[in-house]
């Protein structure tokens, strides 16, 4: 099972970036970038969410400090797809099967 994480979004200056903020902390005071898939190869909560945000077709660039997560569009995606697909990546983050499930 796990424990869902409670998502808001806000949009910022940049048409191309939304910010999600979480309510609790993911890296601690440290900054993490990630602006590939690549990048992400490792095992800590950043990581991971940084590969399921990566999965999802037009993001571009992960960002997460704190509590935290900036990310960045392609020029051809439109945040009315991207913004729920991000929130509900870190929303079950640390879901690991569905108690429902058949």
């Amino acid at each position: 099972m796990g424990q869902l994480i409670n998502v808001d979004v806000a949009a910022g200056a940049d048409p191309q970036t939304r910010t999600f903020y979480m309510d609790r902390g993911l890296t601690g005071q440290g900054l993490r970038a990630f602006t590939s898939p690549d990048e992400a190869d490792g095992d800590r909560s950043e990581e991971h969410l940084a590969r399921a945000l990566f999965a999802i077709p037009g993001v571009a660039t992960v960002f997460a400090y704190d509590s935290a997560v900036v990310v960045s569009k392609t020029e051809s995606a439109s945040w009315d797809d991207l913004a729920p697909r991000c929130a509900d990546a870190i929303r079950n983050l640390f879901v690991y099967y569905d108690v429902n499930r058949d």
